[in-house]
């Protein structure tokens, strides 16, 4: 692997950047350049961000026979400091969604520690397991909020009706499996919210979502169903 810093122009093809510097390095035939770049807004304010470029170059030749370019995220910025942890997989609360008022502190507390076995960016409760991703039943639940099966049924179905997890059952592999979902206005673990999310918890997510959002969701409802 060949590693140089330099102080030099970059190679960007998108417009109203400005570089500063950019690191490159190589392995075999593949060159990658990092930019920290700046959009230069119009109310003045500069906006950091890390612009890749990766080149695929013939090993004899040299000649640049593909490249591609993409954002990615400044690591260190000298105002805000270093990027924590932005890779690791996470469920998000938005400040100003409350929790219904029929959950007590110790509904809240359970739905948090659930939040944390959100399988990535599905919001669904699940694991890896042997054959791939498996999801949480009503005993793994009760494992993880430290409860009885009975009454990890009576809290999830109380969840239920306050909107705050869903259920489906899916026909997987000639058998019938249950999966359980939680609301995304409560605990998001993507920034994609898809079909099969918006209708398990549409009542909720159309008081949010603009009016086109949900004549899109409604298209792709139609679609899915004419392809059925």
């Amino acid at each position: 692997m060949i590693f140089e810093q330099k102080n030099a122009d970059f190679p960007c093809s998108i417009k109203g950047f400005r570089c500063f510097c950019f690191v490159q390095f190589s392995v075999q035939n593949r060159v990658v350049f990092d930019a920290k770049i700046a959009l230069i807004e119009r109310s003045g304010n500069v906006n950091q961000k890390m612009l890749r470029r990766i080149e695929y170059r013939d090993p004899d030749t040299g000649y640049i026979l593909r490249a591609k370019e993409r954002f990615v995220d400044v690591q260190w910025d000298e105002e805000k400091g270093y990027l924590f942890w932005n890779r690791k997989a996470h469920t998000k609360l938005f400040n100003d969604v409350d929790f219904p008022d029929k959950m007590t502190f110790a509904d809240r507390g359970r739905m948090a520690t659930l939040a944390k076995k959100v399988w990535r960016d599905t919001n669904m409760l699940a694991y890896r397991g042997n054959g791939g991703i498996k999801p949480y039943g009503i005993e793994h639940i009760a494992k993880v909020i430290k409860t009885e099966k009975r009454q990890a049924y009576n809290f999830v179905e109380k969840m239920i009706r306050l909107g705050m997890m869903a259920k489906v059952k899916v026909e997987t592999d000639g058998r019938q499996e249950t999966h359980y979902y939680l609301s995304p206005i409560h605990f998001c673990s993507t920034n994609r919210i898809n079909l099969n999310l918006y209708l398990l918890f549409r009542e909720q997510l159309d008081a949010v979502l603009p009016d086109w959002v949900k004549i899109e969701f409604m298209k792709k409802k139609n679609e899915s169903e004419a392809n059925e």
